[in-house]
């Protein structure tokens, strides 16, 4: 069990690892110097979690304080993709329906919603003032 646990936090660390790659490989390909605006747009992601199938990883990128959920594949084809895209970030503890088509998260305190295949993300418990 602990070789098994280990198998697979090595396989995340390497899927983020390609994940981040993508964005340092774009930002290496443009012209210039590496300037304070041009490191603000690197992205940092983080929190990973699997979907029960195996098949993909949710998990959140933070560009500038600004964060928000991301799923991509775990064979690690193919880009990531953004399920959420708040201006003010603020995404946070991330898991999954059962059967890997929902990725629930916390935002503001309340419980939010949205489909794997893409969709807009909905509040599905709101805490009360």
């Amino acid at each position: 069990m602990h070789r098994r646990k280990m198998l697979l936090q090595i396989t995340v660390g390497m899927t983020l690892l390609l994940c981040a790659g993508v964005v340092f490989a774009q930002a290496s390909q443009s012209a210039g110097r590496l300037t304070i605006e041009r490191l603000i747009d690197f992205k940092h992601p983080s929190n990973p979690a699997w979907s029960p199938d195996g098949r993909q990883i949710a998990f959140l990128w933070d560009r500038a304080d600004v964060v928000n959920l991301y799923v991509a594949n775990s064979d690690g084809r193919g880009q990531p993709l953004a399920l959420t895209s708040f201006p003010d970030g603020k995404v946070g503890d991330v898991f999954w329906s059962r059967d890997s088509q929902t990725v629930y998260f916390s935002r503001g305190g309340d419980l939010w919603q949205v489909e794997v295949k893409g969709g807009q993300a909905r509040a599905v418990w709101a805490t009360t003032s």
